[in-house]
């Protein structure tokens, strides 16, 4: 075990600085505590390796190990997405916080794929470089003429939600995902080191989801300025409890997918809530772009047909049906297979049986 250690690579001492300061955290230990326990002589050496300023070395990583009582895999998986990433989710209703934290889990396991995938095939992530001129003191009308502005500038057109998706994709660089999402949470925003995402429940009507993706897109433009909060929800009363930042992301959002609604009325959430009842079948779960990363991946061999099956939630037979959905050659299938799997000469269904 030591010899294997001793001549295991530590590429990523930022990555790993980060997993162990959530470790750390997780497990209700001070940085001082954690150096006692660690072996090593200050604190500050523990916060050195926690900001990536310095290696966890082999004999250190061993012990750290049994002491935040985690796998190797914890440390050295880069499919994981552990004390990095802000996500805000909306939610339709209450949603319990350990469902948001597995949902989060299984999300963060998507994009630190995607992300490392992309870094090895030499497609590295853009970083967002547009932002809405927003701030907590800006008015409704402000957050109005922001989506008028945007819708113009993007030109969005007389139906803006049929070009959004490749607008936020193409020309700002962030990566969009339909996924299945536990019940109550209808999309997320995703802030991650080199990568933005929005993800969209996509059993969600067409409305809810036109929506829930340009709230994200306004979140990700605004979220220095105006941080969102975890859960914001999506069925709040129209003169309520609601942030500063979810007034103006609701007028920003009506102006740019409803410039004609929004101009007529007082209260953005009523156009709002009559968009949101479009509805229409569910969209294929994640992306083109996504899946071919995916597919480049598993034809250099750097990704298993299990390997890719267990970060994408799905049985092998579905994988091989969604690249095919996506236009992609699959060498693998299941043709007697679990419930979960078709024969081939059925019409495709989802894991649920919804049409794919």
């Amino acid at each position: 075990m030591q010899y294997y250690f001793a001549f295991m690579p530590m590429e990523n001492p930022s990555r790993i600085g980060l997993r162990l300061k959530a470790a750390r955290k997780r497990a209700g230990l001070t940085q001082q505590h954690f150096a006692d326990s660690l072996g090593v002589r200050h604190r500050q050496t523990v916060a050195a390796i926690e900001r990536g300023e310095r290696r966890l070395r082999a004999r250190e990583l061993v012990r750290a190990i049994g002491i935040l009582d985690v796998g190797l895999d914890y440390f050295t998986d880069p499919f994981r997405l552990v004390g990095e990433g802000q996500f805000t989710f909306r939610t339709s209703r209450k949603v319990e916080q350990r469902v948001l934290d597995k949902f989060e889990e299984r999300a963060g396991s998507w994009l630190a794929a995607y992300r490392e995938l992309s870094r090895e095939q030499g497609r590295t992530p853009r970083w967002l470089g547009y932002k809405l001129n927003l701030a907590p003191n800006s008015s409704l009308e402000d957050a109005k003429a922001a989506g008028e502005t945007a819708a113009h500038l993007w030109r969005l057109g007389s139906r803006p939600s049929e070009r959004l998706r490749s607008v936020m994709e193409d020309r700002l660089g962030i990566l969009v995902l339909y996924v299945e999402a536990p019940s109550g949470i209808s999309g997320a925003a995703v802030r991650v080191g080199g990568l933005n995402c929005a993800l969209v429940s996509r059993r969600e009507s067409e409305g809810r989801r036109n929506l829930d993706l340009a709230h994200g897109l306004f979140h990700l433009l605004t979220w220095d300025a105006l941080p969102p909060e975890r859960t914001i929800a999506v069925h709040q009363p129209a003169r309520g409890r609601r942030s500063r930042a979810e007034r103006l992301a609701e007028h920003f959002v009506a102006s740019l997918l409803m410039p004609e609604a929004a101009a007529g009325i007082g209260d953005c959430s009523v156009a709002i809530a009559r968009t949101a009842l479009l509805r229409d079948s569910a969209p294929l779960p994640f992306s083109a772009e996504f899946m071919r990363r995916v597919d480049s991946a598993l034809g250099s061999g750097r990704l298993s047909v299990r390997r890719t099956a267990d970060i994408l939630g799905l049985a092998v037979g579905d994988v091989a049906r969604l690249l095919r959905a996506y236009g992609h050659e699959t060498y693998f299938t299941f043709t007697k297979a679990p419930a979960t799997c078709v024969a081939e000469d059925r019409t495709p269904t989802w894991m649920d049986g919804s049409e794919l």
